[in-house]
């Protein structure tokens, strides 16, 4: 697993350590809100250079998605 990465996500999404995993399903976070996907759009562009549209967003369903991007 991409530890650094999936930290980089804990923290946006404001959860505890290790509790997410690749399979988590975005949906069923309650911290999977409008600041998250602003946060995530901000560090995907910053650290990243990828940038997300709104349709993109829609589209994310798990962690891994984002993880997918952050390669």
């Amino acid at each position: 697993m991409r530890t650094e990465e999936l930290k980089k996500i804990e923290e946006i999404l404001d959860v505890e350590e290790n509790t997410i995993s690749e399979e988590t399903e975005l949906a069923s976070l309650e911290e999977w809100d409008s600041v998250a996907k602003l946060s995530l759009t901000i560090m995907l562009e910053e650290d990243y250079g990828k940038k997300l549209t709104s349709e993109d967003l829609k589209n994310l369903k798990t962690v891994k998605m984002i993880l997918d991007l952050m390669k």
